[in-house]
């Protein structure tokens, strides 16, 4: 996809989302003096550099034949792979690499030693400057596609390298695993060269070959599809029940239409056994137990979920009247690892208790690929939901990586809490339970005018079960699940399916609909405008972000139809698009402005294509932040979203003359007018009220992390600058706030 252009476009890298590298150049020139077009490596260095994989030493040397250091192989990994967090100093464990300030490369490092990519010599250093051999690149990489589980097999083998012979043990089996890929290759003479120094056209080489195996590894997954047994069953849910609604989802082309995960939620157990601490399931329930379950799943093309809470104990617990059920059996009652491998993982498992009590056979891993995990209690056990889902994540991470496995995380926290949710997890819960009634539809659309935003590829806004088949009408049904997809929310039926009429099953089986919420792009439906009395009108856009498609919806959440007309100038800049009925299936031609009548509770869908652009850099942003000042203070935004770091004057100008690619980003904050009078030497003016109406043009990719160099911010006033610090660490960047200026009053 072309690059995002934007204020901001000099100052980042942003990571493209093409997927097969084109061989040959185009007729664009690189900025480089010593990067020729007859240079054999022109067009690798040209990929890196177009899809930001690498940049330059400076705007106009490349350095081909320069070596590359340790430290900035790890920091081209973080950004490839959408690194995201700050490990913590044990992670830096190495002497010479220490969090500061002065040690651009510190995160990055972390980083990666805290993922396993990278080991220290053996007087535990890491040695940051050094240069990398073929050998050590190889090695470098290898890990890397390992620890994505990325397919780098496209390139094909190469031949035996003539100097095999030579080759330390401990690089050998890196270097024939690279061999077998095609990423790296020997010279005119089919030699390896393993001590050799690896230059930078080598490796923007050896990286632009690697780079379609890391987009397809790291795309987010789309929307969760399934089944839920708590509105199905309650609590009454039990292992033939649950077959038997695998069986008739299969019978009755759900399956097929991509509804796979079938899940249990709260009181599938009692409570914790009080030697083992293992949890004990409802054994008159379950029989066969929970591995059973799984097996039953995996063995018809499906998919199995599970439940579990982050505090002590589950949402239901005690409600059976046993006074146990329940009780002490959240990930924050026992050992979080054990649960999670037990539920998760596959084979045998040596928990806490089998460690300690070596004749302990361990535990029989359950593997269920789905995990709901609830919320319960969190404040009144002092629980931080955040650390705790980010610790969650990374044993889920852990557990993919060890078992091959594709797992999917739900955060059912009630609400978008801090910027976490669109960092980890695959579903986070954006409010409070479904209920079968139109009110519940209204006001989940009515919330994501402002949770919208906060929805993100692979990080999507579970806006809860469908209704359909609890008691709504059918137009009602038709909006409910429309704007479901408009909204990319994960769809999990939670009825009995046996009892879904012919008329629910095409609702819900309807190709156009699904495609829109399973589309790879993963937008979540903005609000535009109000068209009516009640009316609103939505976009969504799909395919690519800068592409020219896209789909409309219409909602009436009112008791009365209404007719209204939309001016297609409010969406697109030239205001026309070829229009697409998804619900009446037919071809609508290009239009400029439509009048349709939308029923009472009722909801319209079109597809849209055009060659225009958008009427405003993003509607999101704009309907969000009307009122920013006001939301400021609001407490769904509390706590680490507004702690700022504070940056000295001395460490500013370290960060500031970094190498380009570390290089720290100073931003003044102020007014146009402000900075016109004089501002910091090199500062960019980006106004903080303007941060918010410019969202999609900052260069951040919502499912793969932060991907921008730092930021040092500063403003008029200290709670203009906590301001500007809000507004960019909402999308992910890395902010420092300096005070100590001349232009702070």
């Amino acid at each position: 996809m072309k690059k995002i252009v934007s204020f901001l476009l000099a100052l980042v890298m942003v990571a493209s989302i093409a997927l097969a590298f084109p061989v040959s150049a185009d007729a664009s020139e690189l900025p480089f003096l010593d990067v020729k077009t007859d240079d054999w490596f022109y067009p690798y260095v040209k990929y890196a550099y177009d899809n930001s994989i690498m940049q330059g030493k400076s705007g106009t040397v490349f350095g081909p034949e320069d070596k590359v250091t340790r430290a900035e192989i790890v920091t081209v990994f973080y950004r490839m792979a959408g690194g995201w967090g700050e490990y913590p100093e044990q992670n830096l464990s190495f002497t010479d690499v220490r969090r500061s300030s002065t040690e651009w490369y510190a995160p990055y490092v972390g980083w990666a030693k805290g993922e396993g990519l990278i080991d220290g010599y053996e007087d535990k250093t890491f040695r940051p400057d050094n240069p990398v051999t073929r050998q050590e690149l190889a090695k470098l990489i290898v890990s890397f596609i390992r620890y994505l589980r990325a397919d780098a097999s496209s390139e094909g083998t190469v031949g035996a390298f003539t100097d095999a012979a030579s080759f330390p043990d401990w690089s050998r089996g890196y270097i024939e695993e690279l061999r077998s890929t095609g990423l790296m290759k020997g010279d005119e003479k089919g030699r390896f060269n393993p001590e050799a120094t690896a230059t930078r056209a080598e490796t923007a080489t050896v990286l632009t070959r690697l780079y379609p195996a890391v987009l397809e590894a790291t795309a987010p997954k789309a929307p969760l599809m399934g089944w839920s047994a708590y509105y199905a069953f309650g609590w009454s849910a039990t292992e033939d029940r649950m077959i038997e609604q695998m069986d008739a989802a299969i019978e009755r082309g759900l399956a097929d239409a991509g509804y796979k995960t079938f899940s249990l939620d709260d009181w599938w157990y009692t409570t914790r056994d009080g030697e083992t601490g293992r949890i004990m399931i409802r054994e008159e329930m379950f029989p066969h137990g929970m591995k059973y379950l799984a097996d039953s799943a995996h063995e018809r093309g499906l998919y199995a979920g599970i439940y579990t809470d982050i505090g002590y104990d589950s949402c239901g617990s005690g409600a059976t009247g046993d006074l146990i059920s329940g009780i002490n059996v959240g990930l924050a009652s026992g050992n979080k690892k054990d649960d999670l491998y037990t539920y998760l993982s596959v084979g045998n498992y040596r928990d806490e208790y089998a460690r300690r009590h070596p004749e302990d056979p361990g535990v029989e891993c359950w593997g269920f690929d789905y995990i709901k995990i609830d919320s319960n209690g969190t404040g009144t056990h002092g629980i931080n939901a955040s650390e705790s889902h980010v610790e969650t994540w990374k044993i889920i991470k852990e557990i993919e990586r060890e078992t091959g496995r594709d797992l999917n995380m739900n955060m059912c926290r009630w609400i978008y809490e801090s910027p976490y949710q669109f960092l980890v997890g695959d579903s986070w819960r954006s409010g409070g339970d479904s209920y079968p009634s139109f009110s519940f539809v209204t006001d989940v659309v009515n919330q994501m005018k402002r949770f919208s935003e906060y929805s993100t590829p692979g990080h999507y806004a579970d806006l809860d079960m469908l209704m359909i088949g609890k008691g709504l009408t059918p137009t009602e049904e038709r909006s409910h699940f429309a704007m479901w997809c408009m909204f990319s929310s994960p769809l999990q039926i939670s009825c009995d399916i046996r009892s879904l009429t012919d008329d629910q099953i095409a609702l819900l089986t309807d190709p156009d609909l699904i495609a829109l919420d399973q589309d790879p792009l993963g937008d979540c439906a903005a609000y535009i405008a109000t068209v009516g009395e009640d009316t609103t009108l939505w976009r969504k856009k799909t395919g690519d972000a800068d592409g020219g498609t896209g789909a409309l919806a219409l909602f009436n959440p009112g008791d009365d139809a209404e007719e209204v007309t939309v001016d297609l100038s409010l969406v697109f800049d030239g205001g026309r698009a070829a229009l697409y009925d998804l619900f009446g299936k037919e071809d609508l031609g290009e239009k400029t402005s439509f009048t349709v009548t939308v029923e009472p509770h009722g909801a319209l869908v079109f597809k849209y294509e055009t060659d225009c652009a958008d009427a405003f850099p993003n509607f999101k942003s704009l309907a969000y932040y009307e009122s920013i000042g006001e939301r400021l203070y609001d407490s769904l935004f509390s706590g680490d979203f507004y702690t700022s770091k504070e940056i000295s004057k001395e460490d500013a100008e370290d960060r500031l003359s970094q190498h380009p690619l570390f290089r720290a980003v100073l931003i003044d904050a102020r007014s146009a007018e402000e900075y016109a009078k004089g501002h910091l030497p090199g500062a960019i003016n980006v106004p903080y009220l303007e941060i918010a109406s410019h969202a999609r043009e900052l260069p951040y990719t919502t499912s793969r992390g932060l991907v921008s160099n730092p930021l040092i911010i500063y403003a008029s006033s200290r709670e203009e600058a906590e301001l500007a610090n809000y507004c960019f660490k909402k999308f992910k960047f890395d902010v420092y706030v300096l005070f100590d200026t001349e232009y702070t009053k």
